[in-house]
């Protein structure tokens, strides 16, 4: 697709998304070649579609452990930064692998802070 059409679709995922963090199903709504479409997405759908980009990032978490010669389980609080961390999905793989609640409310600003201390 064009570029306007390749942003738009980015832009339709990315408010999907928003939607699926707090509803179970939203619509996805497109402007393709002048002609208006929606579709609806399930939060289960959007799961499956995501899944193989979370488990790769938990890949990553695994593999710094691995690094640091720890076990999840030796991380006392996990802290999560970014959009992608408010999708349940994202927020209950974390809790599953480090066993504990991630935080996710905290200011951007001050996280760095935060995992300094």
């Amino acid at each position: 697709g064009t570029p306007q059409e390749q942003a738009a679709l980015r832009a339709a995922a990315r408010d999907a998304k928003h939607a699926l963090t707090a509803a179970e199903t939203a619509e996805v709504r497109l402007t393709l070649a002048g002609e208006e479409r929606a579709a609806p997405l399930s939060r289960t759908r959007f799961e499956e579609l995501i899944a193989p980009l979370v488990e790769r990032t938990l890949s990553s978490c695994r593999a710094a452990l691995a690094d640091a010669g720890l076990e999840a389980a030796a991380v006392d609080e996990v802290v999560l930064v970014g959009g992608a961390t408010r999708v349940p999905l994202v927020r209950r793989r974390v809790a599953e692998l480090f066993g504990v609640e991630p935080h996710s409310s905290l200011n951007p600003d001050e996280v760095v802070a935060l995992g300094a201390g």
